[in-house]
């Protein structure tokens, strides 16, 4: 109990007031024709900040959705998995919004995004000008460094796309 108590303090203490998060490369595949993306960029604002917009047009229904999810620190040479997160059953997740750490996650994205109910998903799925801004990232315990945010995506059974960002926390 005394780590999860730990845990908390250090969450609300302001680790370094000076971060700052530098978006570098976003990387959006997909394998099948079940999607396609029509937008995956980052794009400069200021100096300071970047956002990342996404577009998918969506060629059919998509009834099921399966994600893995992976969170990793690169650090001389050595890649550390912060978290993963296998066969996450995302229509599943929408109704009862089960994993803490992917529930933050969905927390933060949901605002630029117009993913905001469960299966079926149909048309376009967009995330727009979507900011990780330093204030967010001040309480949170993080390291500095190089981060990489993986993710591979199973739609009504065939594992059809990947987005992959990538970004510097300093």
């Amino acid at each position: 109990m005394h780590q999860l108590e730990l845990l908390l303090l250090l969450s609300i203490i302001p680790l370094n007031v000076h971060s700052k998060v530098t978006l570098t490369k976003i990387v959006c595949t997909s394998k099948y024709p079940m999607m396609i993306y029509e937008k995956c960029l980052i794009e400069r604002v200021n100096r300071s900040l970047s956002t990342i917009t996404l577009q998918q047009k969506l060629l059919q229904p998509i009834r099921s959705v399966y994600l893995n999810l992976s969170i990793v620190h690169f650090s001389k040479g050595l890649n550390r998995v912060l978290y993963k997160f296998n066969n996450v059953d995302v229509c599943d997740f929408f109704v009862k919004r089960r994993h803490p750490v992917i529930r933050f996650l969905f927390e933060y994205i949901k605002k630029f995004s117009n993913v905001n109910h469960s299966c079926p998903f149909q048309d376009y799925i967009f995330l727009r000008n979507m900011a990780i801004k330093n204030a967010d990232l001040i309480r949170a315990p993080i390291p500095k460094g190089e981060y990489g945010v993986m993710t591979s995506w199973k739609l009504n059974g065939i594992g059809d796309a990947e987005v992959k960002g990538f970004g510097v926390y300093d």
